[in-house]
């Protein structure tokens, strides 16, 4: 899915965070945003992940212009289109790792078994083993509660994937794996954008956005 903004500005209070902003991502993509401190960054990928309204301007996801979409319309195309990964992973920690992905499952009508399957299928697909699903997740490492939390999102199977500082908590190598991650959602046809201020993987990214 492809992701245009148009003249975007983004004003808390007297405070702006970023003003007439413009850019293009295409289809299939793999985007940093970038910045320093205090930019706007997280503020402009909730905006663009439908999470936080624009002030002004335009989003158009393909050729609609969400901008203009009713709430429960939006909520819809969330559900169905965008997955998002937070800061702090966004797990329930004293819950185990079948009841964090399942979530993903709740507008799906599927019997406790094809969840099952499912779950385990995407924990394959984050190199991790299945004797973790009935693990509570405050017994995993951050590199495992990292995967979970990308297992989740393509539970849903989305267009769009937004992250927010995936590996600013991790260390090198758990942070390489992620990026592998990442890069592998991407080659299935995902539009990956992602918060980073780690100049690692610039060469990882089809293009970067400086704020």
């Amino acid at each position: 899915m492809k992701l245009t903004l148009r003249h975007a500005t983004k004003r808390f209070d007297d405070k702006i965070l970023f003003k007439q902003c413009s850019f293009t991502i295409p289809s299939g993509s793999f985007v940093a945003i970038k910045g320093k401190s205090g930019a706007g960054k997280s503020t402009l990928l909730n905006c663009l992940a439908l999470i936080e309204p624009l002030t002004s301007g335009q989003l158009l996801f393909d050729e609609t212009d969400v901008t203009m979409l009713s709430w429960s319309k939006k909520s819809r195309l969330y559900r169905q289109d965008i997955s998002f990964i937070v800061q702090d992973f966004g797990l329930m920690p004293n819950e185990t790792v079948m009841e964090n992905l399942i979530i993903a499952l709740r507008y799906e009508r599927l019997s406790a078994k094809k969840c099952k399957q499912r779950c385990l299928a995407v924990l394959c697909k984050v190199n991790l083993a299945d004797t973790l699903l009935d693990e509570p997740i405050f017994r995993l490492s951050g590199g495992e509660q990292q995967r979970v939390a990308i297992a989740r999102c393509l539970l849903r199977q989305p267009r769009l994937l937004f992250a927010d500082e995936p590996i600013n908590a991790l260390d090198r190598d758990n942070a390489a794996d992620i990026m592998r991650l990442l890069q592998a959602i991407n080659a299935s046809g995902c539009t990956v954008v992602l918060v980073t201020h780690d100049d690692t993987y610039d060469n990882c990214y089809d293009d970067v956005i400086y704020l």
